[in-house]
């Protein structure tokens, strides 16, 4: 007689093989051992792109086919997670839907439920898929994520740690019901772009940990003791409310798109005593912002307008986001702890810049300018990075033409009064460089901005790579160093005295400015896509 050898396997084993399967072949496994019928199948899955990807001529009935045989067989199911794409001109997925979950829950050993439909084609025609009565009959379901569907009666899952709504529609009933009574050990759920109800109302809930809404207008949380995160947005029309009773022990605080004024959110935060984490996104104009605070880990402030600029700011780790032209004037941050600075805009950010903090030491700024169309453009951004001792990273992305030849000149700094020294900066990045003829003054510019120890070029298309090239040639220059005389002002070249060259993984040794030996042709070869260049620096005194 035949031994059965698989079922001699130890179990983790066996867990271990079926993790790796796929889903049709993970089912078929019944028929090998008697003793595979008690395992639990895990991440039962089912993508219809996916499925049509992989079987060629593939139509809905092939996949709707599959997932019902798939189904049929006695296996333990504890995860069943579907996504599909509806159309117009289908509306008869529903009741095999239907019967999918009530295969999927029929051994009351579910966990978790995630169905994902796609709307294609205009959304108002197509009906969404309505969730039966069978879900409720999954008592041991701890996730349920929905997108796209739609609910007409309360749910009742007594042991849901876990809700993401996304695009669902709520009819005849409100869902406060559900996140109150009927999910008693919820401890996170996500409410966003839902349709059928403006209001939430979220009271004595003593489990919730974690709390998101997009798209509700009126929300109100109380008596909630571990909530320890929150955010809320809201961008229809109207004013948005946000009340917070009772909630000491939030650690987490995101708000974005709500028209509260500075005073109102600093009301807001002063109810939460253990906060570290402020993420706030504003909808109106100031001129001056003025960030202070020990307690508070990370800050950070988002805006989306066109006209008024606030940047995004995080405490111990501090990030600026801007996508406005036009920059706050005065910013002052008075943050002791502060030991990360990240700023991310389309301008140089601040006419009027102070910070304050003992521990800061990684700071990388990032620049998508609309346009560089003269010298004080590099002038302003050399004040700005004179602000830090040193800077980790400058990148740089130009989305548009690079400034001409006559964009950046030395003779034009010949009259201004206080221009600081260079910053220290380790890294210089060149990201998405237009084609241009001359590249003479976008080099120029930026490194008498600052003295980069690299720079790096990322060059995925032709363009960067003849950005790269470009820079080559401008550092191998063999050219008098009187390029500066009679200005008390000297240019980067009396400084730079090597440079070494990386690309690729390939690397040039180390070339001294009076003796380089790579040809123009062999480094058109050699520029790959991640071009490096390794400069050396040299001051007096």
């Amino acid at each position: 007689m035949d031994l059965d050898w698989i079922s001699e396997l130890p179990e983790p084993i066996l867990d271990h093989i079926l993790f790796f399967m796929p889903t049709k072949d993970a089912v078929r496994t019944i028929v090998l051992s008697k003793r595979w019928h008690s395992l639990p199948r895990y991440n039962i899955r089912f993508n219809e792109e996916v499925f049509e990807k992989r079987v060629s001529s593939a139509k809905r009935e092939d996949f709707m086919n599959w997932v019902g045989k798939t189904l049929c067989q006695k296996v333990i199911i504890e995860m069943f997670s579907l996504t599909m794409t509806l159309s117009n001109d289908e509306d008869s997925y529903a009741s095999h839907v239907d019967q999918w979950i009530e295969l999927a829950t029929r051994n009351h050993n579910i966990k978790v439920l995630a169905l994902d439909f796609t709307i294609k084609g205009e959304s108002k025609r197509i009906k969404k898929y309505s969730l039966p009565d069978a879900t409720n009959v999954a008592e041991s379901l701890t996730s349920l994520i929905l997108r796209n569907c739609e609910l007409r009666r309360p749910l009742f899952c007594y042991f849901l740690k876990y809700l993401s709504l996304t695009s669902v529609t709520v009819c005849n009933y409100q869902i406060d019901q559900d996140l109150t009574s009927n999910f008693p050990l919820l401890q996170s759920f996500s409410i966003v772009d839902c349709l059928g109800f403006n209001n939430l109302q979220v009271i004595n809930h003593p489990r919730l940990k974690e709390a998101t809404t997009k798209g509700v207008r009126k929300v109100h949380i109380e008596a909630v003791p571990n909530l320890e995160k929150l955010e809320y947005e809201y961008k229809g029309f109207g004013p948005s409310f946000l009340e917070v009773i009772d909630c000491n022990n939030l650690k987490e605080l995101c708000l974005l798109e709500c028209d509260m004024t500075v005073r109102a959110i600093q009301r807001l935060i002063s109810k939460f005593p253990f906060l570290e984490i402020l993420k706030l996104q504003l909808s109106f104009r100031f001129k001056r912002l003025k960030i202070s605070s020990i307690q508070l880990k990370h800050l950070c402030l988002l805006s989306t307008l066109h006209k008024t600029r606030i940047p995004r700011i995080e405490l111990k780790r501090l990030t600026l986001f801007s996508t406005s032209y036009q920059t706050v004037e005065k910013l002052e941050i008075d943050c002791p702890n502060l030991c990360s600075y990240k700023y991310k805009g389309l301008v140089i950010p601040y006419s009027h810049f102070s910070i304050n903090t003992s521990c800061l030491h990684y700071v990388t700024i990032t620049l998508m300018p609309p346009e560089i169309d003269n010298t004080q453009w590099f002038l302003q951004l050399r004040k700005h990075l004179a602000n830090f001792k040193q800077i980790d990273c400058l990148e740089i992305w130009l989305f548009t033409n690079p400034p001409d030849q006559e964009a950046f000149s030395m003779v034009k700094l010949r009259d201004e009064s206080n221009i600081p020294p260079p910053a220290k900066l380790k890294e210089l990045k060149v990201r998405y460089v237009e084609p241009s003829p001359d590249y003479t003054a976008l080099v120029d510019g930026l490194l008498w901005s600052s003295y980069p120890e690299t720079v790096s070029i990322l060059s995925n298309h032709q363009r960067e790579k003849e950005f790269a090239k470009h820079l080559y040639k401008r550092l191998d220059r063999k050219e008098s160093l009187h390029c500066c005389s009679g200005s008390h002002m000297k240019c980067w070249r009396h400084y730079l005295k090597a440079f070494k060259y990386e690309s690729s993984g390939q690397k040039i040794d180390e070339q001294s400015l009076h003796h380089c030996t790579l040809s123009e042709s062999s480094l058109a070869l050699e520029i790959g896509n991640n071009a490096k260049f390794i400069l050396r620096w040299e001051f007096a005194g």
